[in-house]
């Protein structure tokens, strides 16, 4: 069986085996992260926890305005444009994005204080937020070229190496220093800071251009028209956490962090599914097909089964790993889970969007989005506290859902195109049953064998199936 498994591991395509590894690695390094989440909620006191996960919501918001996300979309374009001088493509578009960061760097050092009260964090933090971005650029681009030429190794065991001695360094920080949230940031700043001086100088060797006119003015039209898009997706998914922090205090911000960061669990799935679905979708696009359909049907429902059986279990695992502090966010966790169910739905809406070369639509979706998630927290969690947040980012994913749908459905009209790629009126019934058994279970929460039951009953259906569910791995559009 082993040699088995072997000969068809060696038959796959180098793509295959990169997407393989990239999705082993991905996961492997976001469980690291999950599972050093109860250490440091014990070494942190929810104040000091709080400080961390806003401080990380600041650092994603501020890194798309400084870098432009430059080894998104435009990166991979670049790439098949320009073949010939891709090394010159990489090291220029660092020179474009680290220059950009520095310049709003040296702006934020003048308006240090008032910036400082303005985003509540101290002039320390908005500091290393700046150092913390600039030392992720070089990395950050060498790693979308390492996936663009399906080079997988050195980037695994590079993440991989990260993933571990990041937490490790911020154990021994957070011990001996009186400062605790500044030191786990710092650590992890230092952490990146070796690797992003190595990766300059590698990007810099290989393509020696810093400045290059074409390739600055070519990265910055296409990035800046999508920056509105990368914003407004940021503000969606940290907007909650860095107005709890404003309005209800670090304490509730990191309470409310971790529940979060429990909620997020499924998208370790996720990720993976919708990595390889994706290009099912654009294949059946092509051929126009009916037979999609009822393929993506089985695959909504399986992950369906999945979100409602990890809001199941989530009680345990959430009272085992972390004290007694943060147990007053667990009812937040079956919003927030059901929340990146539908985090996995909107995208397959937006691949058509992509498909047909309407980026706007986009934009427009997650423009919608940030502001009603914006505006409804800002009600909603003055007057009921951090876990409303929690009911409001998922009112504002199902939104998200609903706008990609309907830009979808106006496209293909336009086109002349019937959608014969989704059965919108069985994936409406699975995403309620989603949304309902999740509201639900919060009033469940302390029912222990009733939980269990359902688990066990979602566990015996997938048996029962065993041999439907090996038929959509191995089928092919």
């Amino acid at each position: 069986m082993w040699n088995r498994i072997v000969c068809r591991y060696r038959s796959l395509s180098k793509p295959v085996k990169a997407s393989l590894w990239f999705v082993v690695s991905n996961v492997i390094v976001q469980g690291v992260s999950f599972f050093t989440l109860p250490i440091f909620s014990r070494m942190l006191t929810t104040a000091e926890y709080g400080v961390v996960s806003t401080y990380q919501s600041w650092r994603s918001l501020v890194s798309i305005i400084t870098t432009l996300t430059i080894w998104g979309g435009v990166f991979n374009i670049a790439m098949v444009k320009h073949t010939d001088s891709q090394a010159t493509v990489i090291s220029s578009f660092q020179g474009l994005a680290v220059s950009n960061t520095l310049l709003f760097f040296l702006i934020s050092i003048v308006l240090l204080e008032p910036l400082s009260k303005l985003i509540n964090l101290s002039e320390s933090l908005i500091c290393c937020i700046y150092i913390d971005i600039l030392v992720g650029i070089p990395f950050a681009l060498w790693s979308s070229q390492q996936r663009f030429i399906y080079e997988y190794k050195k980037l695994i065991i590079i993440s991989l190496g990260m993933a571990i001695a990041n937490p490790l360094l911020g154990i021994i920080a957070v011990t001996y220093s009186p400062h605790k949230a500044e030191a786990k940031i710092i650590s992890q700043v230092i952490a990146y800071s070796v690797l992003g001086v190595i990766f300059f100088a590698i990007n810099q060797k290989n393509g020696k251009t810093f400045f290059h006119r074409h390739y600055w003015k070519y990265a910055y039209q296409f990035n800046v028209a999508l920056i509105p898009h990368y914003l407004s997706m940021q503000i969606l998914n940290q907007s909650d956490r860095i107005m709890i922090n404003t309005m209800c205090g670090s304490s509730d911000a990191g309470i409310y962090g971790v529940a979060y960061n429990f909620g997020m669990l499924l998208q370790l799935l996720t990720g993976a599914v919708e990595s390889s679905l994706t290009p099912y979708i654009l294949n059946g696009l092509k051929r126009n097909s009916n037979d999609t359909k009822k393929h993506i049907n089985q695959i909504v429902c399986i992950l369906a089964l999945v979100t409602m059986m990890v809001i199941c279990v989530i009680p345990e695992i959430f009272r085992w790993l972390l004290p007694q502090d943060y147990y007053s966010s667990m009812w937040a966790i079956p919003p927030i889970t059901a929340g990146m169910f539908f985090c996995f739905i909107y995208p397959m809406f937006g691949i058509v969007e992509l498909y047909y070369e309407k980026k706007t639509y986009m934009v427009y979706a997650s423009i919608i989005a940030a502001i009603v998630n914006v505006l409804t927290n800002y009600i909603f969690i003055g007057c009921y506290g951090y876990i409303a947040a929690a009911y409001t980012t998922l009112g504002c994913y199902i939104l998200l859902c609903l706008c990609h749908y309907l830009f979808m459905k106006k496209i293909m009209k336009t086109h002349g195109e019937k959608n014969k790629i989704f059965d919108i009126k069985t994936m409406v019934i699975i995403s309620l049953s989603v949304i309902v058994f999740s509201l639900i279970m919060v009033l469940l929460y302390e029912k222990f064998v009733l939980r269990w039951g359902i688990v066990l009953l979602i566990i015996f259906g997938f048996l029962c199936n065993i041999n439907r569910f090996k038929a959509i791995l191995k089928s092919k559009v």
